[in-house]
């Protein structure tokens, strides 16, 4: 399916909607794929390392359908959607985040921005019993662990830290959470945290996953004992991975981890 600029119809409607979501906003929703419409889906192929052409080749739709169903599954689990994860942008889809930004206090202009995903993606007082299947539910919430982990880009890594802490270096919420020693290495605490936020945190409730440890040592010994380590040469890393960086000839030998 290729939509262009003068193109009308439902399915203009839906693109509208996802942009819209995604932050694009095309200014319209009734299907009427104007310039408004194209400048909105040129912003979202650039941001997402596609041609910029603004015409909608099965590529961009595949793309953003990828981006709808995160937010869909984030939505169905927090209780607020309640159908197909088919990342198609409806109505449905688009006043289910509206009526979750309001219960949050945020803005309720039904794009999923910074804040939005911020709570949205918390899963971590949201009780789920994953489904470990073909349905990709688990997928889903490890992509949501990157998702925290791409928002604290821009969040305060100093929430809850007295003002006399903030903007000490290796002083941050993390730490604050786990809890550990402020000014303390924090990579590892780090992965916890997003961890602990997506619901897969190895710990009880959540999906056993990812290990709660301030220590990239910790890491790697979890993974070895879980047979859940590949090498390099002989593993391709894929988005959602922990990596552990490890020295050849220095001690510690592992010093560091991320997502």
């Amino acid at each position: 399916m290729l939509l262009i600029q003068g193109t009308t119809g439902t399915n203009v409607k839906y693109l509208q909607y996802g942009l819209k979501i995604k932050c694009f906003n095309p200014k319209r929703t009734d299907g009427v794929f104007d310039a408004n419409t194209t400048s909105a889906l040129k912003r979202y192929q650039t941001f997402k390392r596609l041609t910029a052409d603004g015409k909608a080749d099965e590529l961009t739709w595949a793309t953003l359908k990828e981006d709808i169903k995160l937010i869909q599954a984030s939505l169905q689990a927090k209780g607020y959607y309640t159908g197909n994860i088919d990342g198609i942008a409806g109505n449905k889809t688009y006043n289910s985040l509206i009526h979750f930004q309001l219960d949050n206090g945020l803005a309720s202009d039904g794009m999923a921005g910074n804040a939005t995903l911020g709570k949205l993606y918390d899963m971590s007082g949201t009780k789920i019993i994953p489904n470990f299947s073909s349905d990709g539910v688990l997928k889903e919430m490890v992509e949501n662990m990157v998702c925290v982990a791409l928002a604290e880009e821009f969040a305060d890594r100093f929430e809850g830290l007295s003002e006399t802490d903030r903007g000490k270096e290796n002083y941050n919420k993390y730490l604050k959470w786990y809890p550990y020693q402020q000014g303390s290495p924090w990579c590892a605490c780090f992965v916890s945290w997003c961890a602990y936020k997506a619901g897969i945190l190895d710990i009880e409730g959540q999906a056993r996953v990812v290990p709660r440890s301030v220590s990239v040592a910790a890491y790697c010994d979890y993974y070895i004992k879980n047979s859940r380590i590949g090498y390099p040469g002989k593993y391709i890393p894929k988005r959602g991975d922990v990596f552990i960086l490890k020295k050849k000839w220095c001690f510690p030998r592992w010093y560091c981890n991320g997502i």
